[in-house]
């Protein structure tokens, strides 16, 4: 099971929980944007990225 899919189950089961995904794979946006609305991510973190960075994304999901 992927990450994609990991998602998919978690939501059916608890669809509010709020869900990050983080890769050291590098994703196109184009390939980002297609897969994101089915699988409901809050937020995507790309390795390597800074604590600031990474603080952000968090900051943001949490206040959504």
């Amino acid at each position: 099971m992927n990450g994609f899919e990991f998602v998919r189950r978690v939501k059916e089961i608890k669809p509010g929980v709020k869900v990050m995904l983080m890769t050291a794979f590098e994703i196109r946006q184009t390939e980002f944007e297609k897969v994101l609305p089915s699988t409901k991510i809050d937020g995507f973190i790309q390795k390597p990225g800074t604590t600031k960075s990474i603080c952000a994304t968090i900051e943001r999901v949490l206040e959504e």
